[in-house]
């Protein structure tokens, strides 16, 4: 008398305790215990601790090996690119929404976004080790006889921390004027820096390839337009010399009526070409806080050889421009019989286990970047 034969309901009130007993399916994070199992009904995986967004500390409350160091978003491994963007301007936030239309998290400005156009910023999801590979846009190539240079590959493991965001540059191929001489633009460099604008990887790119009308004054060398691994970009010499850069700094141009302009470097931007009594001054490619824009031609004739996305340097009338990189590639050419191949782009590498390689950028550069844990 005075006990019930059965005591596992925990709510055997008349009014509404008929659902709430040990044989209901629990609604979790309502505030009921509908299965009557005692436990809190914000800890879905019974791992004692409450879900975050409940007030708890377990960011994956349905997992009950993991409360804590949750990645901000889902990520295997991703390929940054052009985007489908061309020339001397990157593409915008909406290009490459579209390119990425399968990686989820690219809609989230918080996980990606563009605030300059042509440079992606993405932010880290878990702290850990990340290998990072970038590759370098190659130079224009003309259309009958000679190949611009390739791009380099830099690749190193860094260790990243969750919610930082890096800054990524993808190199872009020049342009080519195809009506007089066929005139070549660098391509531009592929960069990835951090939000305090210390460079991690940076992978030069090709330098642009001579003109087919002129040209018989030198032994024209194309291993000279290929990036290197190094830091300084290739300098140029025929009848005229121009240096590549170094410590960062943009390439050199030979400032003459042919010559073209300079690569940009990380740091400062490629040499223009003055000196031109044809067309007007053809412009060096920017520096990454530049914006990396590809240097801008003044050919009289139409299309112009703009240098690529990335730092890459203008053509003029029959001098390609210098590759784009950590350091600048010097521009090739001067007067008419003397055109040659520019300069490739020099690289950079701060991270561990380093595999570099040069002639690697055919077209178009990239950013790999895949997590090691």
């Amino acid at each position: 008398t005075g006990y019930a034969a059965n005591d596992d309901d925990c709510n055997d009130d008349p009014s509404g305790g008929a659902a709430i007993n040990p044989a209901q399916t629990e609604n979790w994070y309502d505030g009921i215990d509908q299965d009557c199992n005692g436990g809190s009904d914000y800890d879905q995986d019974g791992d004692g601790h409450d879900s975050e967004d409940y007030g708890g500390d377990d960011c994956d409350d349905t997992d009950g090996t993991l409360f804590s160091g949750c990645p901000l978003y889902g990520f295997t491994s991703h390929t940054f690119n052009s985007c489908g963007v061309s020339g001397r301007e990157g593409p915008s936030l909406s290009a490459c929404l579209n390119e990425y239309s399968t990686s989820p998290w690219t809609t989230d400005i918080n996980s990606f976004n563009i605030l300059i156009q042509g440079i992606q910023r993405w932010t880290v999801p878990a702290s850990g080790v990340y290998r990072i590979e970038a590759v370098g846009a190659a130079g224009q190539s003309n259309v009958n006889s000679f190949t611009g240079g390739l791009g380099a590959s830099m690749r190193g493991d860094f260790t990243l921390t969750q919610g930082e965001v890096l800054q990524i540059l993808v190199g872009q191929m020049g342009t080519s004027n195809t009506t007089h001489g066929n005139e070549n633009g660098g391509g531009g460099g592929s960069f990835v820096i951090t939000d305090s604008n210390n460079p991690l990887v940076i992978a030069g790119g090709g330098g642009g390839a001579p003109s087919t009308s002129y040209g018989t004054g030198c032994t024209r060398n194309p291993s000279r337009s290929h990036a290197v691994t190094s830091t300084s970009g290739v300098n140029f010499s025929c009848q005229c010399s121009s240096s590549g850069g170094t410590g960062g700094g943009g390439g050199g141009s030979c400032n003459g009526s042919y010559a073209g302009a300079g690569g940009g470097g990380f740091l400062s931007a490629g040499i223009d070409n003055s000196g031109s009594t044809h067309c007007g001054t053809d412009f060096g490619g920017s520096s990454f806080g530049g914006g990396g824009v590809g240097g801008q031609s003044n050919s009289c004739y139409s299309p112009n050889a703009h240098g690529g996305f990335g730092g890459g340097g203008a053509a003029s009338l029959s001098g390609p421009g210098g590759g784009g990189g950590y350091s600048g590639g010097a521009s090739g050419g001067d007067w008419s019989s003397y055109s040659d191949f520019a300069g490739g782009g020099g690289s950079f590498n701060d991270g561990n286990n380093q595999t570099n390689a040069v002639q690697v950028g055919t077209t178009d550069g990239r950013v790999e970047i895949t997590p090691l844990f």
